[in-house]
């Protein structure tokens, strides 16, 4: 009995793998980042030029700074919002949905405070926009997220 107990779940286990890995295949990178667009409530193109800009669409990478997956965040904000760090880098439906929540987050939590910058509390934190080089990055990713939104960054999906 025990070794049908472990044969159906070493089965199931093995089914849900494969339904899952065929669910991410039948999917394009636009589709999921529409799906995770819709499921946070945030633009699409927002989206897909954050993480045109933090990535280029690479979902594998962690960086110099330790920001892991397509949408390259922090490993301490990973800890902090209870992200599963590895998943960033090696499921792309994973990676894009932490992303969306991301952006959906930090959109809510300064939008109407900051006006237009507040984008930038993707790409810099919580901190002070104004204090040292601070200002210099956000202006910087400002021009480049803006360009992405109105068409100007090329590759964007």
């Amino acid at each position: 009995m025990k070794t049908l107990i472990l044969a159906t779940g070493v089965f199931l286990s093995l089914y849900v793998n494969t339904v899952a890995s065929e669910r991410y295949r039948s999917k394009t990178i636009s589709e999921l980042i529409t799906m995770a667009a819709q499921d946070h409530k945030v633009d699409r193109t927002y989206l897909s030029c954050l993480l045109k800009i933090e990535s280029d669409y690479r979902y594998k990478v962690i960086s110099s700074t330790n920001d892991h997956g397509i949408g390259q965040i922090n490993a301490k904000t990973a800890r902090i919002f209870n992200f599963n760090l590895s998943r960033l880098t090696t499921d792309l439906e994973y990676s894009i949905d932490r992303a969306a929540y991301m952006l959906s987050y930090y959109q809510w939590l300064k939008k109407y405070d900051e006006g237009r910058t507040w984008v930038c509390r993707y790409n810099v934190g919580s901190g002070s926009l104004t204090r040292g080089n601070i200002a210099e990055k956000c202006e910087a990713y400002l021009e480049r997220f803006y360009a992405c939104t109105t068409g100007d960054l090329k590759g964007v999906l």
